[in-house]
């Protein structure tokens, strides 16, 4: 009974983490294009462009998917550069979305944990639970992490051996 509570809870604590996570997007938009009156010579006058920035905010698994999005336009924007270095590019984005990443990756590592120690035979029950919970974006993102970039060597160990059918190959 407290294997299940705990478990649970560690449950419930991923998706407050998720549900707390919100990134803002601005986005600008020229309203009124600029243009010149008058001569250059004379009576010349600019009427610089307006401009409007637009601000989102995406919430919840939204913002895991634009994390995962973004690095795969990352990827393809440099594949093809001498210096690629995709350690590099998920070192640049893991710090540009630490204050996300760090705590999801780190209950995401205690609920692995908690599976593997499992003392029931149910053992694939959790990772059922588990598993249904997580998008294709949180799958991919959660594989990409652990095979590529050391946040911790449980997340790929773990989720591996759980989770690696269901994984992204691309």
């Amino acid at each position: 009974m407290q294997y299940e509570t705990t478990f649970y809870n560690l449950i419930d604590l991923l998706q407050k983490i998720v549900n707390d996570i919100n990134i803002q997007i601005t986005t600008t938009k020229m309203v009124k294009p600029g243009y010149y009156i008058g001569s250059p010579l004379t009576d010349y006058q600019e009427h610089p462009a307006e401009y409007q920035h637009l601000i989102n905010t995406i919430k919840g698994r939204e913002c895991i998917k634009k994390i995962y999005e973004d690095i795969k336009k990352e990827i393809a924007a440099n594949k093809s550069n001498e210096g690629y270095s995709l350690g590099n590019i998920l070192y640049e984005k893991y710090e540009e979305y630490r204050v996300y990443l760090s705590p999801y990756f780190n209950i995401l590592i205690q609920i692995l944990v908690k599976i593997h120690n499992c003392p029931f035979d149910s053992k694939g029950n959790y990772v059922d639970i588990f598993g249904a919970m997580l998008t294709q974006d949180e799958i991919n993102l959660i594989d990409i992490y652990g095979e590529e970039y050391y946040i911790d060597n449980r997340l790929d160990t773990l989720f591996g051996y759980y989770f690696k059918e269901a994984s992204y190959k691309g």
